[in-house]
This record gives structure tokens, C-alpha cells and sequence, in this order.
């Protein structure tokens, strides 16, 4: 048997104990400062001075699908909102439908029994006709379109209310800042509220909002004196919605619903001809529909400016974009609305050379005025 032969230089010996613990003390002071190396080139790839730090995600802000029925958000208790929020207006409540009967300036919860989203029977989804321009260069916003047929008109930054005449020349109805911005009309269509907080309003003719302390000023569209207290009685049998810290809300009779609150800053609240529902705007989500109760809610998707079919079956809407500075596009949407859904809005119009907004049906639903580049035009509806 061979014997192993030893190394022929003291090079080649295996090093004693105590070399090859040192050697192994080495490698691993090595293997620790490549580490700190890696680590060191990865701080700075993340962008940080310091190890990496784990940060809870954002939560994200997701658009509902058009047409979706959307849970209202939990609202908050009648105790954290403002004193005045839940002041009961004066005036009875009886004759009232069950939902508001439950109590003067009660605050009620969404209606149940929300239903899933289904298809709806085949509806024929309305066409705009060849337009007719009614103003020319007159730098206006349409304001709205009553049941009795007058069109509205306001100026820059919704300064004053006029009346558009089949002639084409404009009546100033009402003076003052806002005074054109989502003028509500009166069951009749000849009596319109505006907003009054404007010392050059009369304060005789001023009611106040007694959940809000905003004034709203009663004007006649014809000839004669309006009766204020005639119509501020309407209004508050018939009801009507008003923004508030971000909510809306209904009142009627001394009831007060919230309508919508929590989730997105809503504004611009239009609403149904029947008061039994309400169109409105969220700031991040864009257009909404609920009952008054805030129960059946629908998104819409993004847009702006919602405004009832005469039926209240039916909601226009615009849809518009920038270029950080100024709308250089915009189109006229329109959707079907049922008490529990809603159809996918589809575009009326098509043109992404111009703005067009701020749609109005006309009393009989056979016409739809909007603005385009700041003149108003009105294009039949064809089914």
C-alpha cells in the first residue's frame, strides 16, 4: 500500500487550527462587507439614506363602473356633524311619503334593499338631430331649460340671469355674483330661486335656507310681482336639495334627509321631476344618482353638469378635458336611469374639436340645448 506522500513545500501544508479559524474569521468579514456593499447599492437605487423603511400603501380611489349600483358609505352619527345640520325646519309633517314621515329634521339612513345591477329591456337610445345656434358669439353658459319653456342663460362665472327670447336678445332676471349658477325652478316653470347672498339682492324678496343660512331670492320669468311667501311655500311642500360641508341633502316639510355623504366631495345636486330622486356631481368620481334617502345609488362615471329628462327616466351629462389650463374637448353623454340601474352613458356627440356642455332637455323631451364654445345651440331628439 502506497503511503500518501507529504506536500512538498510548506505551501502546499494544511494550516494548523488556529490559521484555519483565522482564515475562516476573514472570509466571513469579507462575505459581511460585500453585504453592507449590496445593501449600500440598493439604498441608493430606492431613492433613501437609510435602510429600506416599509410604508402602508395609499389607498386607492376607484371609479365605479357606469351603470353599477354603489353602497352608499357609512355615514357618520348625527353627533359629529354641525348643530345646524340636523335643525328641523319649521312646519308640519304630515302628508308625508313613509320615507320622510319618520320624523321632523330626522336624519334617515339610505334606503334598503339596494339591488344588483341587470341589464334593462332594449331601449332605444336617442339621437341628436342637425343643431340650430340661437346666440352668436354672446360668450354665455346655459343655465337651464324650465317646464314652461324659458330658457336661461348666465354670463362669465355665472354672474346674472337672463332670459333668452325666441328673438334672440336676453331679459336680465337676476343681479349678482352666482346669481345664474344651478338656478331652481318652480313647479309652474315661471318662478325661479336664485342665489342671494349678495347685498344687492332686496331682503324682502330673500328666503333663507334654515339648515344652511344661505338666502335664495324668488323671481318671476313673466310679466308681474312674484308672491315670495306663495313661493317659498311651494318649494318647501315640494321639497329640495342643497349642498352642505361636502353633503347633500333633501328637505321637505321640516324633514331633512341626507342624500350622500363620505367618499368624495359632492356638489351640484339637479333633482328628478318626480323629487324622488337626485342627480349629482363627486368631485373624484364624477356623476351620481340616489333616492332622496341616498338609498339606489348609480354611478354614472366621470362628467359634469347632470340634467333630468322631463320623465325622469333619462340623464344628460357632459364629459370634458384639458390640457391643465382650458377644456379643449367635450361631449354630450346620455344614460337611462330605472330605480335600481342604470345603462352604460353613451356619447350624443362626437367631435373632439370642440367644447360642448352643460346639456338641457326641453319640457316636452323633444329638444336638447347646450353650450358650445360659449353660444347655445338647441338639435332635436330622434329615436
Amino acid at each position: 500500500m502506497t503511503e500518501p506522500k507529504p506536500p512538498s513545500s510548506p505551501a502546499d501544508r494544511p494550516p494548523p487550527p488556529r490559521a484555519r479559524e483565522s482564515l475562516a474569521v476573514h472570509a466571513l468579514g469579507v462575505f459581511g462587507l460585500l453585504c453592507m456593499a449590496a445593501q449600500a447599492v440598493y439604498t441608493v437605487q430606492q431613492g433613501c439614506a437609510g435602510p429600506p423603511v416599509t410604508r402602508p400603501a395609499s389607498p386607492a380611489v376607484s371609479s365605479p363602473a357606469p351603470g353599477a349600483v354603489v353602497p352608499a358609505p357609512a355615514r357618520p352619527p348625527i353627533a359629529s356633524l354641525p348643530p345646524r345640520s340636523v335643525v328641523a325646519a319649521p312646519g308640519p309633517a304630515s302628508a308625508l311619503p313613509p320615507a320622510l314621515a319618520a320624523g321632523a329634521g330626522a336624519l334617515l339612513p339610505a334606503g334598503s334593499g339596494v339591488s344588483t345591477a341587470e341589464p334593462a329591456a332594449t331601449l332605444r337610445t336617442p339621437r341628436l338631430g342637425v343643431p340650430r345656434r340661437l346666440t352668436v358669439q354672446a360668450d354665455v353658459t346655459l343655465a337651464g331649460w324650465s317646464s314652461a319653456g324659458h330658457l336661461l342663460l348666465t354670463g362669465r362665472n355665472h354672474r346674472d340671469l337672463f332670459l333668452l327670447r325666441a328673438d334672440g336678445t336676453r331679459v336680465r332676471i337676476a343681479e349678482g355674483p352666482l346669481a345664474g349658477y344651478k338656478p331652481e325652478f318652480g313647479a309652474d316653470g315661471t318662478t325661479v330661486f336664485t342665489r342671494c347672498n349678495d347685498p344687492e339682492c332686496s331682503a324682502a324678496d330673500r328666503v333663507q335656507n334654515p339648515y344652511t343660512g344661505d338666502h335664495v331670492h324668488a323671481h318671476g320669468l313673466l310679466a308681474g310681482e312674484v308672491d315670495v311667501s306663495a313661493a317659498t311655500r311651494e318649494r318647501e311642500e315640494r321639497g329640495y336639495v342643497f349642498q352642505r360641508d361636502d353633503d347633500i341633502f333633501f328637505a321637505r316639510q321640516g324633514a331633512l334627509l341626507r342624500v350622500a355623504a363620505g367618499g368624495d366631495r359632492y356638489f351640484a345636486p339637479v333633482l328628478s321631476p318626480d323629487r324622488r330622486r337626485v342627480a349629482f356631481e363627486g368631485l373624484l368620481r364624477g356623476i351620481f344618482v340616489a333616492d332622496v334617502d341616498g338609498g339606489n345609488r348609480v354611478a354614472l362615471g366621470p362628467g359634469n353638469n347632470p340634467a333630468w329628462s322631463p320623465d325622469g327616466s333619462e340623464v344628460l351629462f357632459d364629459r370634458t378635458s384639458d390640457d391643465g389650463s382650458a377644456l379643449t374637448a367635450g361631449e354630450i353623454l346620455h344614460a337611462f336611469v330605472r330605480p335600481d340601474r342604470a345603462e352604460p352613458p353613451v356619447a350624443l356627440t362626437n367631435d373632439p374639436s370642440t367644447v360642448r356642455q352643460r346639456p338641457a332637455w326641453s319640457p316636452d323631451g323633444r329638444s336638447v340645448a347646450y353650450e358650445e364654445d360659449g353660444d347655445i345651440y338647441v338639435a332635436p331628439v330622434q329615436r
